[in-house]
């Protein structure tokens, strides 16, 4: 029997992504079995991969291939990758690349997987890149259509992996399957920070000057949540100004964004947001411990379970992207995160070390997102702003700073920024109220916000 080769990382802290960087075993074994690719275009250039529209049947040895893979994930080495190569139905692709990223340390059946992905799409990934994630990529940019039954493959193969995300697997989701990916840890493999320890600025000696804290004002109340521990935890529970907050980050959009949690109608309770272990296109997929409704960390809205069908979506709040210095001296008053300390009742937490954003994160996505807007850089950092008549904008933060510090205007779709708390704020133009806002990689807030606009100098 075939065990072993659904992918498990070394550790429940493994920041969301411990495979994503490295490159594709799939196409090493390639390699190692001499196989011939220089005819096949890199993965990447996508734009041609044709497959029949989703209502078509598959063909009836595909389906029935295909159909192995619920009678037992873990055993799917007997399905017949060949013949579901041959029938040259790209569709097909979408439950074969779920199953090559999970696979182990098996190369022999990584390869098979590559060379079927191959044939099917007519694309090869480059040496450098994680294969599942290249092939992924070139489905979505030509909107390939999952085959039918599609969720169902993919529900068997990712409970195999972890079975406590069965709730999540809901037919009537706000999904786009094909766009849904391990992100690498299971449910609550990321510990949530509940109710912090805080402490005063004058207290904080953890905290360089240097270090990135979100700033986050409720009420009469402000507290700087250190990005570096949010590398780590990635949401904190918390209570600010009276209210419940749930504080979101995904190091994978570089996207802090603080929601109100405590003014739901169709709950008893403030919700309390943990991780799933999900993405949609690189961007953190949360649950609410209550329902099991999932969100999408993005927008807070609800798109499974419960909280969808009540169409939820959270209320998101102002915050300010700041130099601890800074921060601490516009916001004397302000309280900060203390360290954690531990991390359940025994095992100590890791450090915080704060170079996720360094190492991985700021050179652009590790996971699938399909087609990129390239009217900037992938992984230019914006401000992101939803305006009050529905619109959105995008500012650079680095050139609207630059702008700010010159003395300039920075305003477009009746938005315009100021420099305030260290960091950058957004208010409607003439004087408006403050607009909820937050930074994020370009990639990220066009994609999720394909209508937006983009702020030039």
């Amino acid at each position: 029997m075939r065990t072993g080769w659904f992918l498990l990382c070394a550790s429940g802290l493994a920041l969301a992504a411990c495979t994503a960087s490295e490159p594709s075993d799939a196409s090493d074994a390639r390699d190692a079995n001499g196989a011939d690719d220089a005819s096949l275009p890199p993965a990447e250039q996508a734009d041609t991969i044709d497959a029949p529209d989703a209502s078509a049947p598959l063909d009836e040895q595909v389906e029935e291939q295909l159909g192995r893979i619920l009678d037992d994930p873990v055993e799917a080495e007997p399905v017949d990758l060949g013949v579901v190569a041959e029938a040259g139905d790209a569709r097909a692709a979408w439950p074969l690349v779920d199953l090559l990223r999970f696979v182990g340390g098996d190369e022999q059946f990584a390869g098979d997987l590559d060379d079927a992905l191959a044939e099917l799409t007519g694309h090869r990934p480059e040496h450098d890149e994680v294969a599942w994630v290249a092939y992924t990529d070139a489905l979505l940019a030509s909107d390939v259509a999952a085959p039918p039954d599609y969720l169902e493959l993919k529900e068997a193969i990712y409970l195999e992996r972890d079975a406590t995300w069965a709730p999540f697997f809901d037919p009537r989701a706000d999904l786009d399957w094909r766009a849904v990916a391990w992100g690498g840890v299971g449910r609550d493999e990321i510990a949530a920070l509940d109710d912090p320890p805080v402490i005063q600025a004058e207290d904080a000696e953890h905290l360089e000057d240097d270090d990135v804290v979100f700033g986050l004002r409720v009420g009469e109340e402000v507290r700087a949540y250190p990005r570096r521990f949010l590398e780590v935890h990635e949401m904190a529970n918390d209570t600010l100004g009276g209210r419940r907050v749930a504080f979101s980050y995904c190091t994978l959009c570089g996207a802090p964004i603080p929601y109100a949690v405590d003014d739901i109608e169709v709950v008893d309770e403030p919700l309390e947001l943990r991780t799933s272990g999900l993405l949609q296109r690189a961007n953190k997929l949360m649950y609410d411990v209550q329902t099991e409704s999932l969100f999408d960390q993005f927008t807070g809205v609800a798109v499974s379970g419960p909280l969808r069908e009540a169409a939820v979506e959270l209320e998101r709040l102002p915050v300010t992207v700041a130099r601890w210095e800074d921060w601490r001296e516009e916001q004397p008053d302000t309280t900060v995160l203390a360290v954690p300390g531990r991390r359940g009742a025994e095992r100590e937490l890791l450090n915080y070390p704060g170079t996720l954003r360094e190492r991985r994160d700021a050179d652009g996505p590790v996971f699938p997102v399909g087609e990129r807007d390239g009217r900037s850089d992938e992984a230019v950092v914006v401000l992101g702003v939803e305006t009050p008549r529905g619109t959105s904008v995008a500012f650079p933060v680095e050139e609207a700073t630059d702008a700010l510090e010159a003395g300039e205007v920075v305003r477009d779709a009746g938005v315009q920024l100021e420099s305030e708390d260290g960091g950058l704020l957004a208010r409607a133009v003439d004087g408006g109220p403050e607009l909820p806002a937050h930074e994020a990689f370009w990639f990220a807030w066009s994609q999720f916000r394909p209508d937006t606009e983009l702020w030039e100098r």
